[in-house]
C-alpha cells in the first residue's frame, strides 16, 4: 500500500515564503490607499482599497487551506483475521470513482480499539469517500479474539495479569481489565452449562448400563458403584488446611465420567470490601457459600451429591469408593439419601497402602528404638507393601468364594512383617519358596527384642480389617484424575482464583475437559452448535491422540510419602468413621485378647527381663506405659484413647 502525501519538509518552507509575502503585499496596500493608492496601482484608481474584513477574510481563507495538519499513525501489531481483512482491502482499492483511486490514495482517519477487535476509519484523499476496516469478522455463531483469548488464557490457569504480560511482549495493545472481566463472566457461564450438559450424557450412559445388567433395587431404579473426592484452592501440605476454595467429584466407576460437582466457596470479594469499608454491599451475584473449616466442604458436597442423584440422573449410588481420610461416608450414612438402600464403602486401596507405609515410617522414625532396629525396617518397608499388593493382586484372580478371599489376603497381610524380615513358618507355597527361604536372615527375634514388630504387627492387624476392600481391589484414581485437571485450570493451586466466579467457572472446565476430551470444541458444539476454530479442533485433536500414547506407554513410579500427623475430625486418619458391626468387633476384641496370651515360661522371662526397667532390652518406661484399655481402643478404632498411666 502506497504511502499517503503528506507535508515534508521543504513543502512547509514553501508554504511559509508564500504566507510571508502575502502578509507583505497586504500591508503595503494598507499604506498606499492612506497616501496615494493610483500610485501604487493605478489601474484600479476607480475601486476601494481593500477593507479590513476584506483581509481578514483572506487570512481565514488562507489557514483553512494551507494549515498543516499531522496524519494518523497507528504503531505496535494488531490480531487480524487474514481473509477476511484482505478482502476489505480489495473492496475499498477497487472502489468506483472518476478519479481513478487506490489503496495510495487512502489515509486512515482513527483506530477504534476494543480489547484485541480495531475498527479503523479510513478516508479516500481524492475522491473523499469514507471506508471502515475491521480487524476481524463478528458472527453470532462462534466466539469473538476478545472471548477467544480470554478462554484460553484460562484454560492454561491463568489471568488478566499474564494476559496483557503476553500482549504488551509482542507489541500488541493490552486488554482493559473492564473488558476481560466482562468476558471472562460470559465464558464461565458457557463452562457451567456445557459441564451440566457433560454430566447429563454421562448419567444416561450409567443409566443404560446398569439396566443392561440389571443392577436395579426393588422399585427398579438403577443402581451403580461410584467413587468421590475433593481438593482445595490452595495446597495444604498436610497441614494448613484454610483454603477459600473447594471442589468435589463424584465419577462413575462404568462410563469414567463426573456425574456430579460441587464448588463451596468461603469469601467473596465485593462483600469483604464493604465489610472492611464499614458499607452495605453493591448489589452483585456474590458466590460466598459456605461457613465452617475448610477440612468439612468434602463432606458436605459429596453428600449433596447422593441426594441429588436421584432427581438428576434416576441413579442410586450404592457403593462409594474413596479414601479415608475424611468424615465424607459418615456424613453419607448420616443423612441417609435412600430409603431403601444403605450405601455401602470400598477404601481405595492405594490409600490403604499408603496409610500403612506412612505408619511404618513413623515407627521407623521414632528414635527411641534402636538405630539398627529402625534403619532395617526402613529398609524394607516398601517390601512390606509390595507383599501386600502382590497378594491381593493373586487372590482377586481366583475363582474361590469371596468370603474365602478375604481370609486369604487378611492372612497374608498378617504374615507380611514375618516373611519380610525372615520367619517363614507361616508362609504359603504360593508366597515364597525354599531358595526364599534359605538366602534370608530371620530379624523377627531382633526385632521383637527391641519392640519394634510389636508395633510393625499393630499396624498389620489394623489393616488385615480392610480385607473386604481389598478383595474389590478399587482406587479412587479417576477422581484423583479430575483433581489433577482443576489443578492445571487454577494455576497449580499457586494463583488466587477464589475471590469471585472464576475458581467456579474453571472447575466446570475441568469437567467438560475430563469428560469429553475436548474443551473448546466441546463449547462451540453446545453453546453455538458449530464447530470451533480449525486450529484449536487440531490441538486438541493432537493432544487426545498423545494422552491415549502415553496411557499405553505409562511407567508406574513409586514413590516415598513422608509421614504426617493429623488430628482433624473432618479429614485425616483421625476423621469421623463408621463404627464396626457387632460380629467385627467381636472378632477385633478375640484376636486381641489371644495376642496377649502368653505361656508361663515367657511370664517369667519377662519378669526377669524388666527387672532393670532402664537396661530392659524391650525399652519400657513408666512413663510411657499404656493401659491394656487404650491399646485395644487404638488397635480397634485407630483413634487416639486417653492415656491412662500404671
Amino acid at each position: 500500500m502506497p504511502k499517503p502525501k503528506t507535508f515534508g519538509k521543504s513543502s512547509r518552507k514553501k508554504v511559509y515564503a508564500c504566507r510571508r509575502n502575502l502578509e507583505k503585499r497586504f500591508r503595503q496596500n494598507d499604506d498606499g490607499s492612506r497616501d496615494d493608492t493610483s500610485e501604487v496601482h493605478p489601474e484600479r484608481t476607480d475601486q476601494q482599497s481593500c477593507s479590513t474584513s476584506d483581509k481578514n477574510s483572506m487570512e481565514i481563507s488562507y489557514e483553512t487551506n494551507y494549515e498543516e495538519t499531522e496524519p494518523f499513525q497507528v504503531s505496535g501489531r494488531r490480531v487480524v483475521e487474514i481473509g477476511y481483512f484482505m478482502k476489505q482491502l480489495q473492496e475499498i482499492s477497487n472502489h468506483n470513482s472518476m478519479f481513478s483511486c487506490n489503496l495510495g490514495t487512502v489515509e486512515m482517519l482513527n483506530e477504534k480499539r476494543t480489547g484485541l477487535n480495531s475498527t479503523f476509519h479510513m478516508k479516500c484523499r481524492m475522491c473523499s469517500k469514507e471506508f471502515v476496516l475491521k480487524s476481524s469478522e463478528y458472527s453470532a455463531n462462534k466466539m469473538d479474539v476478545n472471548e477467544e483469548i480470554v478462554a484460553g488464557i484460562m484454560s492454561i490457569g491463568a489471568g488478566v495479569t499474564q494476559l496483557n504480560t503476553v500482549l504488551c511482549h509482542i507489541n500488541i495493545p493490552p486488554m482493559s481489565v473492564r473488558l476481560y472481566q466482562g468476558k471472562h463472566d460470559i465464558i464461565c457461564g458457557w463452562w457451567h452449562k456445557t459441564a451440566q450438559h457433560c454430566m447429563a450424557e454421562a448419567g444416561k450412559e450409567e443409566k443404560n448400563h446398569a439396566l443392561s445388567i440389571g443392577s436395579v433395587n426393588e422399585s427398579g431404579i438403577p443402581m451403580i458403584p461410584v467413587s468421590g473426592d475433593a481438593c482445595w484452592s490452595k495446597r495444604s501440605y498436610g497441614t494448613n488446611y484454610s483454603a477459600s476454595s473447594g471442589v468435589g467429584a463424584i465419577v462413575g466407576l462404568f462410563s469414567k465420567k463426573v456425574l456430579y460437582y460441587g464448588v463451596k466457596n468461603k469469601t467473596c470479594i465485593i462483600c469483604s470490601r464493604a465489610h472492611l469499608k464499614g458499607v452495605q454491599p453493591p448489589k452483585h451475584r456474590c458466590f460466598k457459600n459456605f461457613q465452617g473449616p475448610s477440612t468439612a466442604m468434602e463432606a458436605l458436597i459429596i453428600t449433596e451429591g447422593f441426594k441429588e442423584s436421584i432427581e438428576r440422573h434416576g441413579l442410586i449410588y450404592n457403593q462409594y469408593v474413596a479414601d479415608g481420610d475424611s468424615s465424607t461416608y459418615a456424613s453419607i450414612r448420616n443423612s441417609r439419601p435412600y430409603e431403601s438402600v444403605t450405601v455401602g464403602k470400598v477404601e481405595c486401596k492405594n490409600h490403604l497402602l499408603r496409610n500403612y507405609c506412612k505408619g511404618l515410617l513413623s515407627i521407623a522414625s521414632n528414635t527411641t528404638y534402636p538405630i539398627r532396629a529402625r534403619k532395617i525396617l526402613k529398609d524394607n518397608y516398601l517390601r512390606i507393601r509390595w507383599g501386600v499388593d502382590s497378594s491381593v493382586k493373586y487372590w482377586v484372580k481366583q475363582s474361590i468364594p469371596f468370603s474365602e478371599k478375604m481370609k486369604n489376603i487378611k492372612d497374608d497381610i498378617n504374615n507380611g512383617p514375618y516373611h519380610i524380615f525372615g520367619d517363614h513358618s507361616k508362609c504359603a507355597s504360593y508366597f515364597c519358596n525354599d531358595e526364599i527361604k534359605k538366602r534370608t536372615e530371620n530379624m523377627v527375634p531382633e526385632l521383637k527384642a527391641n519392640g519394634v514388630f510389636q508395633k510393625i504387627e499393630d499396624l498389620a492387624h489394623r489393616l488385615s480389617f480392610h480385607a473386604y476392600s481389598f478383595v474389590h481391589n478399587e482406587t479412587n484414581n479417576l477422581v484423583e484424575s479430575f483433581n489433577a485437571r482443576v489443578a492445571k485450570f487454577v494455576g497449580g493451586k499457586r494463583v488466587n482464583f477464589s475471590q469471585r466466579r472464576s475458581y467456579a467457572g474453571r472447575c466446570a472446565a475441568a469437567v467438560i475437559l475430563y469428560n469429553s476430551g475436548a474443551l473448546q470444541s466441546t463449547v462451540h458444539k453446545y453453546i453455538f452448535g458449530t464447530e470451533a476454530n480449525h486450529e484449536i479442533v487440531r490441538l486438541e485433536t493432537i493432544r487426545q491422540k498423545l494422552n491415549v500414547k502415553i496411557m499405553e506407554k505409562r511407567i508406574k513410579k513409586r514413590k516415598v510419602i513422608k509421614p504426617t500427623t493429623n488430628k482433624d475430625v473432618h479429614y485425616g486418619e483421625e476423621c469421623q468413621k463408621v463404627d464396626m458391626d457387632d460380629k467385627q468387633y467381636a472378632t477385633a476384641k478375640r484376636e486381641f485378647l489371644l495376642r496377649l496370651e502368653i505361656t508361663p515360661e515367657e511370664k517369667d522371662k519377662i519378669e526377669q527381663d524388666t527387672i532393670l526397667q532402664s537396661a530392659s532390652p524391650y525399652g519400657w518406661k513408666p512413663e510411657g506405659n499404656y493401659s491394656q484399655l487404650h491399646c485395644f481402643l487404638q488397635y480397634v478404632n485407630g483413634a487416639q484413647a486417653p492415656i491412662v498411666h500404671h
